[in-house]
């Protein structure tokens, strides 16, 4: 079976990204066990390799600092790495950035190109924050931490090098978009969010999710998967904080920057947490990146084409709204 062949009815449907059917060649090739077959230490540890082998090597002239950010909740406190390049301004937005993995995987090394390059290209101070993961701390463990250090981060930012004047927004790539987006919610004068495929339905409703249910990389099965792990129980589900597009306001939120992969089974949800937010009249500008699966945002050594045009969004997105907080509303 070919690579095409493999997406079934969405190889057809849809114009796959030559970078896309590259990716998956390779994997193939390597003959990767499934997620569903891994333990989570093993797919965590799968995961590194995958982010050691994509995410390319980005010149990054500056500094990386590791802080403890104290936590009430974890006496060992939450590791974060602050990225500044030396021609970076004290008074340049501040970035808190939340790595995906389905709650599950992933760490601060799996974003590690995402931060250089964010924070190199805009140039803005970058947070990368070390959450606990479940199963070993199950939700909304990694939700408490993101606002923990949220927080702390409003307050010391002379301490990461910014200053009092510099910006605050969150980003973050699928979980780390849902959790992006938690924060706005919960923490008061955020200035800007920016959500890359955010995992905001875990009741997975959307059309897009039986699109891709058996479509190579992330489907139905894998999501299962983490949300098995992830949840205390399957009532969660119905809990507002578990699963944002159940909150009841939206007014008052950051301006937000949605962006989206097409081959995707998070597509849809997305594209409803971007109307839900515009019709409560926050600001928000979407970018769907066709041809591309979920996870591509994480790995700019391979999709480099897919990978330069996204980056460029977010920094421009962050740089507007990082700047000026005033800026008018995106069309």
């Amino acid at each position: 079976m070919s690579t095409v062949e493999a997406w079934g009815e969405a190889g057809l449907k849809y114009d796959i990204h030559e970078e896309t059917l590259d990716y998956f060649r390779i994997l193939e090739g390597r003959k990767d066990r499934p997620i569903i077959e891994l333990t989570p230490p093993d797919a965590r540890e799968a995961g590194l390799i995958t982010a050691k082998l994509f995410g390319g090597e980005v010149e990054f002239d500056g500094q990386i600092k590791e802080f403890r950010v104290p936590s009430p909740a974890d006496q060992d406190s939450i590791p974060v790495s602050v990225y500044r390049t030396t021609k970076c301004p004290p008074e340049a937005p501040v970035v808190v950035y939340f790595h995906g993995g389905g709650f599950v995987v992933g760490s601060r090394a799996t974003v590690d190109s995402i931060c250089r390059s964010l924070a190199r290209d805009t140039p803005c101070t970058v947070v990368s924050v070390e959450y606990r993961l479940a199963p070993e701390n199950k939700l909304p463990a990694c939700l408490d931490d993101a606002v923990c250090v949220t927080r702390w981060v409003k307050m010391n930012r002379a301490l990461i090098g910014a200053n009092n004047i510099s910006a605050l927004g969150t980003a973050g790539d699928s979980v780390g978009g849902h959790i992006a987006s938690t924060v706005c919610h919960e923490v008061p004068d955020v200035d800007f969010q920016v959500l890359v495929y955010p995992m905001v339905d875990l009741e997975n409703t959307y059309p897009s999710v039986a699109e891709f249910a058996n479509t190579p990389g992330l489907n139905k099965n894998a999501l299962e998967w983490f949300e098995n792990h992830a949840l205390t129980s399957p009532a969660q589900l119905s809990n507002p904080r578990i699963t944002p597009l159940l909150r009841k306001q939206f007014s008052g939120l950051p301006p937000a920057l949605v962006l989206l992969a097409e081959l995707d089974p998070l597509r849809d949800c997305g594209y409803a947490y971007r109307d839900r937010i515009s019709e409560a009249g926050v600001q928000t500008k979407l970018v769907l990146v066709k041809g591309a699966p979920h996870a591509f945002f994480r790995m700019p050594g391979h999709f480099k084409l897919l990978c330069a045009s996204a980056y460029a969004t977010v920094s421009e997105f962050i740089r507007k709204h990082g700047s000026n907080k005033d800026a008018p509303a995106d069309e």
